[in-house]
């Protein structure tokens, strides 16, 4: 009767153990302290305004813009160079104490626009395709006859 009551202790600690290591082995993962954040990459800097000097034919296009049966309509003004090169042109902004200059007087000639534009990547393009954005109007003059 000992050894029965000794095997079966024994047969028992032996389960016992297995069963303890089966649950250390499918235990989740610890997990990691809060208060540790992954770096994300910094975003590259945007690209300075530099002044830009255009000269060119101005034209203007009327766009819709809002929900369908709702649309307002909306002047759209564009600049294309020798190189046939088409820059859209914002609205230009009045200084303190100037009047605010009036494209509509422009369109269809020949101008030289002076402004601040921002060179950046091109979305989905190749590596090494930019796109030149105009972000501020500083002068529109009538370009000399020739």
């Amino acid at each position: 009767m000992k050894r029965v009551a000794m095997i079966l202790s024994v047969l028992f600690a032996m389960m016992f153990s297995l069963v303890v290591a089966q649950a250390e082995e499918t235990a989740p993962p610890a997990k990691p302290d809060k208060a540790v954040k992954t770096e994300r990459p910094a975003k590259p800097a945007p690209a300075p305004a530099v002044e830009v000097t255009i000269t060119g034919k101005l034209a203007k296009d009327m766009a819709k813009r809002g929900k369908p049966g709702e649309e307002k309509e909306y002047a759209v003004y564009s600049i294309t160079d020798a190189q046939g090169t088409k820059y859209t042109v914002p609205a230009p902004k009045a200084a303190k104490g100037t009047a605010a200059i009036n494209l509509d007087d422009f369109v269809g000639k020949d101008v030289t626009l002076t402004g601040k534009a921002k060179t950046q990547p091109k979305r989905g393009g190749k590596e090494g395709e930019t796109v030149t954005t105009l972000v501020q109007v500083i002068t529109v003059v009538a370009a000399a006859a020739q």
